[in-house]
């Protein structure tokens, strides 16, 4: 794959092709215009912040090549990540647009699973991939720059896809022979991925993962816990770090419930007691005290 006349940065790529950008929270969603044919992009410069690029071809399929030479096809319903502090080369057959979405060294720090390396790509056929691309695009058009609460939220459960993408991939690492990731581990994925939907449940995680109800429930009887205590932990920790962040002091009670994904506030407060028999409030009083 040669370069088609400069090996560029990211950066230079985006000034040289016709970018349209927006920032949502602390993440920027770029839209180029790249041209047919092969492109060099070579590591971000040291003054420039640490960034992952999530790349979301639209109008065409690119192909992607890693430093160590492996290369894989992204169709226009897929994506990848670009790690910006590596040497990376794409090569699109055609012209097309592509979305770039930045995500800072910031936000990857906070998840122990998003530190280098990373896998080179999402696992093949991965469950997780719609619902990234909807998320993302859904984003953009409803312009949630506009709103900082809805932009925090949107930074939280971007990285909390992001990681649950990588658990996946490395699930299928070439050690393993290409054997799926364990059921557990799939399932633990898709619920960081849709905790805040109301609809997630048992039945919803066992139809998107193809296998029964009864077999997912045994994955995680297995470990000693249950599917429905998986989804509520991951819920309840949601609700915890919003009602412990002054970023989200102006959400109702109601509305960290339901950005949590628990169906009301009384749910959640019996998630509370039941966790450490405090309640919302108790939890915001606190930090005020401390701070």
């Amino acid at each position: 794959m040669a370069g088609q006349d400069a090996v560029l940065t990211r950066g230079q790529l985006m000034d040289r092709f016709g970018t349209r950008s927006a920032s949502i929270g602390s993440v920027t969603v770029s839209m180029t215009a790249l041209p047919a044919g092969p492109l060099l992009l070579a590591p971000a410069p040291a003054s420039e912040p640490r960034a992952l690029d999530l790349v979301l071809p639209v109008d065409a399929p690119l192909v992607v090549r890693d430093r160590t030479g492996n290369q894989h096809l992204v169709g226009r319903r897929s994506l990848t990540w670009l790690p910006g502090w590596l040497p990376a080369g794409l090569y699109t057959a055609c012209p097309g647009e592509v979305a770039w979405v930045r995500v800072p060294d910031v936000l990857l720090d906070e998840r122990t699973a998003l530190a280098a390396p990373l896998p080179p790509a999402p696992a093949p056929a991965s469950a997780l991939i719609d619902p990234v691309r909807a998320f993302v695009q859904t984003a953009v058009a409803d312009e949630l720059a506009l709103e900082p609460i809805a932009a925090r939220l949107f930074d939280e459960l971007l990285v909390g896809m992001l990681e649950a993408l990588v658990l996946e991939a490395r699930g299928v690492a070439p050690l393993t022979g290409g054997v799926r990731p364990p059921l557990r581990m799939q399932a633990i994925a898709h619920i960081s991925a849709f905790r805040d939907s109301p609809a997630l449940s048992p039945q919803q995680i066992a139809r998107s993962l193809r296998i029964s109800v009864r077999q997912l429930q045994r994955a995680f009887e297995e470990a000693g816990t249950t599917v429905a205590a998986e989804i509520r932990r991951q819920r309840l920790e949601a609700a915890v770090e919003m009602l412990t962040d002054d970023r989200f002091d102006a959400l109702s009670i109601a509305d960290v419930a339901g950005r949590a994904g628990f169906r009301n506030d009384a749910e959640l407060r019996r998630a509370l007691g039941a966790d450490g028999g405090t309640t919302p409030s108790q939890l915001r009083g606190r930090r005020v005290q401390v701070a």
